[in-house]
């Protein structure tokens, strides 16, 4: 069996798309770059172009000015998120191994923020 693997967000894919354009590149070298198939190739080629972030001289795509500022952000949210899912994967671990609280001598349960006897009443 294949170890799981997470799905790129279309950060992700667009943060790998203006990197592959840094320098100049073909749209069937882009695909592969960046692991797209043509169809999504065509969606975020589309967006980005849209949007000023790439430009296309008729045979190379490139990387404008606003591309690479956007690719700025996309490294800089990368990495807090790369720190977020650290600090996650830390309090789980923690959570794991905290030792379960002894219920079974309490006289009453705690329910929603009220105590709940043993005959099932609210109080």
């Amino acid at each position: 069996m294949f170890p799981s693997r997470k799905k790129r967000t279309e950060f992700d894919i667009e943060h790998d798309i203006l990197s592959a354009c840094k320098s100049g590149i073909r749209k069937t070298a882009l695909m592969y770059k960046a692991n797209l198939s043509y169809e999504l190739a065509k969606k975020y080629i589309s967006r980005l172009l849209r949007r000023g972030f790439i430009s296309f001289d008729g045979t190379l795509y490139y990387t404008t000015e606003s591309g690479l500022k956007r690719l700025e952000d996309l490294e800089e949210f990368q990495k807090k998120r790369s720190e977020f899912e650290a600090i996650c994967e830390k309090l789980r671990s923690a959570s794991r191994d905290m030792p379960e609280e002894d219920t079974t001598k309490k006289e009453g349960h705690r329910f929603f923020g009220r105590t709940m006897e043993k005959k099932g009443r609210h109080t």
